[in-house]
């Protein structure tokens, strides 16, 4: 029976690969679980205050109320909403009490209600019997059973809530504190959660630790503030450095006074600020006058100031207090950032070794005093005291391959590591054209110590098996706060002159860990420059010690498109017996202080059947959505990345999933499993890959603890490859937990601290995975991390996806419009920053070169694009070429190399014009150079426009060119131009190959919804009306267009939203035909002698009764170039589909003045610009067929192999913003 996409996929056994071990889980059974049902309750507590100030009320209330409205039950509370006892209360469906706080409770200088109406009302009873099913795999999980579960958590968490601090489902004891720098300390806490297992209910019990501020003398606090020795050095007061200091770190802390007595000292204050004056100094009104803090305490209470110099704290209007009658109120959460200080002691107290963590949990559990806890008495619940034994398995480690030449070229790692002595890595780089960026001065780091470290460097990374031909890159030194833009981009220029070279990597040396001066660097080097950064940090580089730069080596060699090691065909079969594909996703959401970023979602894949090679694709979406909003764009996007690598279509999708917690699977279900479905359809209707869904969760609180030493490694953590299935698991479903090397899914081997275990959950499996199979490719992924020679602590894909959405943040600075929006029902984007834009500096000189017209084409160009970069130290944006001939060849490889293989604007020129020098000719030049780099010549009022500047619309134009009929096996070319503003003046465009001679257009919903997104970035809105022309079509053809292309265009609509119908025109532009139009009288003919332009004929003899018509303007073309020479020939246009209900005059006229837009001359042309646009592009994209092997812009097809053989070298990211086609 097949699935639904709302069924999760059921266990189908438990795998046997492996040696067999015990381990124990920080997991206690609930030996005697409640079996009569449990009643809730709504409580409301008014006014509304806190958790905290909730709990004192509920307690007052518990206190006065046991024995009449409670009915002697004890009542248990979650601090909000819900209560839950064991028996019904004897009070009907509601009822309404009245409690009042003692007095003697100290609350803050606003002070809070001490008057409390507690609201009690019946809101259900809760069946245990839907829980107990569950549990034993007889029933689903109902919302009785999320309640029942929800019930327990409240029942396990009540009393410890009542006795100490709470945060979340932790509470935590001053009980083995230690102090964190500038007065905080952090407290162990204790970690409760019920987990539903097979069977039988768990609590899960583990370690947390937070940050609080330490009780005690406010004096004590600013002394650690400032790390100052004693109280003593404060008696000469504070500077305004050192008060704006500690005034911004006690702002909003509670106080109380010592200075009053006992009773009086219970009430807390907040601090408000510090007086810019010291207390002797400060001074305010009373009924006798003004009087300064000091004397008024020695007058008022008897007592001299110690501290006079000192500021005083303000804690309301005109209410001064010394600091040294203030006490820091204990117990109080530090919920500010910490500094670098306070989170490497915070990382030292909770990294602990197992056995240390599984003594701490156990004390824990001795806190929290289960046996003697007469609220779980009263519900008849019993937990254990011991932590389970569980049964598992240590997995095999696979075959790692090297370079053949290696010493060592298949080798198995032991306990998930490996070095690369005797090794090589598989691909080797070559590395040409490089340079150092040193951020500091030359004192700081001087020239030798650069030089010590570029030959170790050299020699460590040619041992493990790069080329570097260049072993001395030129070495800059810049500074850190200086424009990170400007220095990337003169290393870069110096890297390309020094090699001759087309430059790859820059090589950048950190000051320090800083994070802003790195985010820059990859955010200008990835998104402005387009070249691969190392940063290291100037530390290491002083050291320059063989291992560090072996890890270096490592991740320069990927970047430089190398293959450190790979895994051997037998361990990997799933992935290298079929074409398959493996994915990993991830979002992440911004800081919490900018809630305006948007989250950013991450997708890698796998390029090859090595598991070894990634792609990537990324969004920004609404922020603080974990659902991926456009994952079926990005998933296509992927698998055409796939097909143009491998030639085939991925028959099987493995997906891991990050970031989902169990609450979502619900909608992971419905919205992404479907997506990748969507997704394989819009390619080929009849593409159905497996899809194998598996959510990855490392947010949890599982950890394991080997029981017997040879299960460990030398951390004391499990061994790597440790895979847990059973009792501590969901009761049915197919989940695993594995950890391998430090209890995580894989195994990097235990550094320091417990490791965690990463969970895996299948949510839907169309591949028929045996538990052994998915458990052991799952772990065998991890060892495919390029960074490091280790199994690493995530599945790969999931692990690149990390590192990607954290660079991808550093590119939503410094930029105001979305090259990766993703299309939504809302008129406007969601967020307002995205990824970068190059902004060229303008070249005032150019260089001139001589250049032979038989020589190498692509080396002749890339030397004057250094020439143009080095002039005038800038991008370079444009190369003149002047032609010898007329002759095609040179020219269309001139283009084929400018625009896919360079990426720059290039304007060529004939010889014999250039040796003129006209006025006119140089003028039609600036025409042509000026669109190619950014601007527009002219324009269209919106008065006579109205159909495109009214509303948000979009014009387009389509044409399909074939090959030479003596090339039969060349590929067809389809080309889509499209307005991107409401003048019809900027244009995009888009090309793909198709099979030779076809005339329809096979992907031409992919090409409308590329140009959709692109109008959307570019206008910040989505079209509301299409106009498409189409050209290349004959009449017997328009049935085909009918049912092909127009639904071609609705469904790429539907693809972006759903909900999206924009209303569509489309027309038929016929110029292959043979009518002729003559002028009768002389005022209706241009100086040729043809009709004058704007002619329109609609009568007699065009369709009987179908909206078309002909118009030529000045030579009876459509439009209207004036007659140069014969007779015009007009321009056919057939509407084959109006949803914009055009009237003759409205479409006839936008058609016509749409002709005056075309920017290569000053004259209105033979055809609507969009078209006319497309033929320039078709021709253009023939030259880009030559010298490849590979496609770019491939469309999928049924076939198993390409339908051609020679398809783009892709036009380059830059040059496509703008009209290079021009």
């Amino acid at each position: 029976m097949a699935s639904r996409l709302t069924d999760f996929v059921v266990r189908p056994g438990l795998g046997r690969v492996g040696r067999e071990i015990r381990v124990r889980a920080n997991f206690f059974q609930v030996t005697e679980l409640p079996t009569e049902a449990i009643h809730h309750y709504d409580i409301t507590i008014t006014p509304d205050v806190p958790p905290v100030l909730n709990r004192k009320v509920f307690k007052v209330f518990e206190g006065a109320n046991y024995y009449s409205a409670l009915g002697g039950t004890r009542p248990v509370y979650d601090g909000r909403k819900n209560m839950f006892t064991s028996k019904s209360l004897p009070l009907g469906d509601a009822a309404t009490f009245d409690v009042t706080l003692p007095e003697e409770d100290g609350t803050p200088s606003k002070r809070a209600p001490r008057a409390f109406r507690v609201k009690l009302k019946k809101a259900g009873e809760i069946s245990m019997r839907d829980l107990h099913f569950f549990l034993n795999a007889r029933g689903s999980l109902t919302p009785a059973c999320l309640t029942g579960i929800m019930a327990l958590d409240v029942l396990i968490r009540h009393l410890p809530s009542m006795k100490y601090t709470t945060v979340g489902r932790s509470f935590y004891t001053p009980q083995g504190s230690q102090p964190l720098f500038g007065g905080s300390e952090v407290r162990q806490g204790y970690y409760q959660s019920a987990r539903p297992t097979p069977g039988r209910m768990m609590i899960n019990i583990d370690l947390s630790a937070t940050a609080f501020y330490e009780g005690g003398p406010l004096l004590q606090m600013f002394v650690k503030l400032l790390s100052l020795r004693n109280y003593d050095d404060l008696r000469r007061g504070l500077t305004d450095r050192d008060r704006i200091k500690i005034e911004k770190a006690i702002k909003n802390l509670k106080i109380r006074v010592t200075h009053r007595g006992d009773v009086t000292s219970r009430r807390q204050f907040k601090v408000f600020k510090l007086t810019d004056s010291p207390a002797i100094n400060t001074k305010f009104t009373t009924n006798e006058g003004q009087i300064d803090v000091f004397t008024y305490f020695k007058r008022v209470y008897g007592k001299a100031l110690e501290f006079p110099h000192l500021p005083c704290v303000v804690v309301r209007k005109d209410v001064y207090l010394p600091v040294e009658v203030c006490e820091v109120v204990e117990g109080q959460r530090h919920i500010r950032k910490l500094n670098d200080k306070q989170t490497a002691d915070m990382i030292m107290f909770t990294c602990q070794p197992p056995h240390l963590r599984a003594n701490k949990i156990k004390q824990g559990v001795e806190i929290l005093n289960y046996r003697d806890n007469e609220y779980l008495q009263n519900f008849h619940m019993k937990i254990s005291n011991e932590m389970v034994s569980i049964p598992a398995r240590i997995l095999p480690p696979p075959s790692i391959n090297n370079n053949p030449s290696s010493r060592e070229a298949v080798f198995k790692p032991r306990e998930g590591v490996w070095n690369l002595r005797d090794k090589k890595l598989a691909t080797g780089a070559i590395l040409l054209s490089w340079v150092i960026v040193a951020f500091g001065s030359e004192h700081a780091f001087p020239m030798q110590a650069i030089q010590a470290f570029v030959r170790e460097f050299v020699i460590t990374a040619i041992e493990i098996g790069l080329n570097i031909p260049n072993k001395a890159p030129p070495i800059l030194h810049a500074n850190p706060q200086g424009n990170i833009d400007a220095i990337l981009k003169q290393a870069w220029l110096r890297a390309g002159t020094a090699a001759n070279a087309q430059p790859q990597l820059i090589i950048c040396v950190l000051p320090n860990t800083g994070e802003q001066l790195y985010a820059e660097i990859k955010r200008v080097s990835d998104t402005v420059i387009g070249i691969a950064t190392q940063c290291i940090q100037a530390r290491h580089m002083m050291q320059a010690k063989k291992q560090y730069c072996g890890n270096v080596g490592l991740k320069m060699n990927v970047k430089l498109g190398g293959m450190n090691w790979f895994l051997g065909s037998n361990d990997i079969p799933f992935i290298s017996d079929r074409p398959t594909i493996v994915m990993g996703a991830d979002v992440t959401h911004s800081n919490p202080n900018n809630p305006a970023s948007p989250s950013i979602a991450t997708l890698c894949a796998t390029m090859d059947a090595k598991a070894s090679r990634y792609a990537a694709s990324i969004r920004c979406q609404t922020a603080k959505s974990d659902i991926i909003s456009d994952l079926a764009d990005m998933v296509r996007e992927l698998l055409k990345n796939f097909y143009q690598t491998c030639g085939r279509k991925p028959e099987r999708i493995l997906f891991y999933r990050d970031g989902v917690s169990e609450g979502q699977f619900a909608q992971i279900m419905e919205g992404e499993i479907k997506a990748i479905k969507v997704a394989c359809q819009s390619l080929d209707i009849t593409y159905r890959p497996t899809i194998t869904f598996v959510i990855v969760q490392k947010r949890h609180h599982t950890r394991f603890f080997p029981i017997i030493g040879k299960d460990a490694d030398r951390t004391g953590n499990c061994l790597p490859g440790t895979v847990v299935e059973t009792m501590i698991i969901h009761p049915f479903e197919f989940d695993f937990c594995k950890f391998i090397s430090n209890g995580y899914l894989q195994s990097h081997a235990g550094l320091q601290g417990t490791s965690r275990p990463t969970h895996y959950h299948v949510l839907w499996d169309e591949n028929e995975f045996d538990p052994d199979s998915l458990q052991t490719l799952t772990y065998y992924l991890t060892y495919t991390f390029a960074r490091c020679t280790r199994a690493v602590s995530l599945v790969t894909p999931v692990g690149y996806a990390h590192l990607l959405c954290r660079r991808a943040r550093y590119y939503t600075q410094h930029s105001s419009s979305s090259e990766a929006a993703s299309f939504s029902s809302e008129e406007e984007p969601t967020f307002s920053g995205t990824f970068g834009t190059v902004m060229p500096d303008l070249a005032k000189a150019p260089p001139i070169l001589h250049a032979n017209p038989q020589g190498n084409i692509d080396a002749i160009l890339k030397q004057a694009w250094l020439r143009a970069g080095t002039a005038a130290n800038a991008q370079p944006q444009l190369i003149i070429c002047v032609l010898p001939n007329t002759g095609e060849q040179l020219y269309a490889e001139i283009k084929r190399v400018s625009d896919t293989v360079i990426g720059i604007a290039t304007q060529c020129i004939q010889a014999r014009h250039m040796m003129q020098a006209k006025k006119q000719y140089c003028g039609n030049v600036g025409l042509k150079m000026n669109v190619k780099l950014g601007g527009m010549n002219w324009f269209l009022g919106s008065n006579d426009i109205p159909f495109i500047s009214d509303r948000p619309t979009i014009v387009m134009g389509a044409d399909v060119t074939h090959s030479n009929p003596n090339n039969p096996a060349s590929p067809s070319i389809a080309t889509l131009c499209a307005t991107m503003d409401a003048k019809a003046s900027r244009y995009a465009a888009s090309i793909r190959c198709q099979t030779a001679k076809s005339d329809i257009i096979s992907d031409l919903a992919d090409m409308v919804r590329e140009l959709l997104k692109n109008f959307y970035q570019t206008c910040g809105r989505k079209p509301e009306r299409i106009l498409f022309y189409r050209d290349g079509v004959s009449e017997g053809q328009f049935a085909q267009i009918m049912e092909g292309e127009i639904k071609a265009i609705k469904v790429a609509c539907q693809s972006l939203d759903i909900t999206y119908r924009p209303t569509i025109t489309f027309v038929i532009v016929q110029k292959r035909h043979h009518t002729r139009f003559f002028p009768i009288i002389g005022k209706d003919a241009d100086r040729t002698g043809n009709c004058l332009p704007g002619t329109v004929v609609e009568t007699m003899i065009i369709h009987p009764f179908e909206f078309d018509f002909c118009k030529f303007i000045s030579n009876g073309y459509l439009q209207s170039h004036a007659g140069l020479q014969g007779t015009s020939r007009p321009t056919h246009y057939h509407v084959l589909w109006d949803e914009n209900e055009f009237d003759p005059d409205s479409l006839q006229t936008l058609t016509y003045y749409l002709t005056y837009t075309f920017a290569r001359c000053t004259r209105a042309v033979s055809l609507v610009t969009p078209v006319g646009y497309a033929h320039l592009l078709c021709r253009r994209a023939r030259y880009y067929t030559q010298h490849s092997s590979s496609s770019e812009a491939a469309s999928f097809s049924s076939e198993e192999e390409p339908t051609f053989s020679g398809t783009f070298g892709t036009v380059m990211p830059d040059l496509a913003k703008v009209m290079w086609f021009m």
